[in-house]
């Protein structure tokens, strides 16, 4: 997913008719070239990210184990798509797979919002994986489906959030007056106006100029994005806040599923669940080295302590309830459940 669509997706999903819908003519035939029914799927990004990796290694297992019964193409770096489009391709059928962005689902689908909430600022990743992994992270794959129409397979990780910095930061007060490019969320903006900065809009193209010339004086990313465009070279520090969870969805129309003999549905289920481990496993591992050369390129990266992560929970766990109060679609039982195991 390209970061800055991401923050379009915080706030818009709509049901209807695409930017993509020319691809409508590309409405999948029952039957693959040389056999076989056809999966298309469609992602903006390309093969580096783990995500796609994850779609690769899905299709090429469930083609072997189906002795080419189910047959994959896939198109990438938006040849179709781009990310936020998906949603629209699944629910028409003009794709038969996808790895939606949580983001791009909040407005049809409120229960995805829980990978962004304040509780989840500081959790680790294993337990954030362990969040979808559960009955909680079901029930969220549930409502896509009720909403999309689709098939959900799995919830797959695309990394957490952090911040760069022009000077060093350690505690909340040391935001204190910065300009802090934020991706247009605005759950994110009230994080950085808790810290006593202030919000600032900046697409990513624009990024590393913006903070060549001191137009910003933080960023609010992730390092995955951050190391491609090499913002080392400007900003020089780091801290790995981890405040927000960035999650895919493994989707498929739903026209398409049912249409599938049983025993291939059984096993494309089972091929998810195996993928899905591998791919998490893949995306931390990722990041770590997204990190890694974030630091070789110069940047020195902080890892905040126990008692800092507790300053910085203290500061963003009361938008909590304010955010939930100004919306009510978002089940206050599964958050509830959902804090209660990412806390334990």
């Amino acid at each position: 997913m390209g970061e800055s669509d991401m923050a379009l997706g915080r706030r818009h999903f709509v049901i209807g008719v695409s930017a993509a819908a020319g691809a409508a003519a590309l409405a999948s035939p029952v039957q693959a070239q040389g056999g076989g029914r056809a999966v298309r799927y469609s992602t903006g990004q390309g093969q580096a990210n783990p995500k796609v990796q994850a779609a690769r290694r899905f299709g090429q297992l469930v083609e072997q184990r189906s002795n080419g019964e189910v047959r994959f193409t896939y198109f990438e770096n938006g040849q179709l798509y781009q990310d936020r489009d998906e949603p629209q391709a699944i629910r028409q059928g003009t794709i038969q797979m996808a790895t939606i962005a949580a983001v791009f689902l909040e407005a049809a689908v409120p229960n995805t919002q829980i990978y962004g909430l304040p509780f989840m600022f500081g959790v680790d990743p294993h337990k954030a994986k362990a969040l979808a992994k559960s009955e909680i992270g079901r029930a969220v794959e549930a409502q896509i489906e009720q909403r999309l129409g689709a098939r959900v397979l799995g919830t797959w990780y695309s990394g957490t959030t952090m911040y760069v910095t022009s000077k060093p930061v350690r505690m909340p007060d040391d935001f204190r007056g910065m300009r802090v490019r934020v991706a247009g969320s605005k759950l994110w903006e009230e994080y950085t106006r808790a810290l006593g900065a202030s919000p600032v809009a900046v697409s990513f193209g624009e990024l590393f100029t913006a903070a060549q010339q001191g137009l910003i004086d933080a960023i609010d990313s992730n390092a995955n994005a951050l190391s491609g465009i090499r913002i080392a070279q400007v900003m020089k520090h780091g801290i790995r806040t981890d405040h927000s969870t960035i999650v895919h969805m493994l989707a498929f129309n739903g026209a398409f599923w049912r249409g599938l003999p049983r025993p291939i549905q059984q096993l494309m289920e089972e091929v998810a669940t195996e993928t899905t481990d591998w791919e998490w496993d893949r995306g931390i591992a990722q990041m770590e080295e997204s990190y890694q050369k974030l630091a070789a390129d110069g940047m020195t990266i902080h890892r905040p302590s126990a008692a800092e992560v507790a300053a910085f929970r203290a500061r963003i766990l009361p938008l909590q309830d304010p955010y939930l109060a100004a919306n009510p679609n978002i089940d206050r039982e599964l958050v509830r459940r959902a804090q209660a195991l990412v806390s334990g």
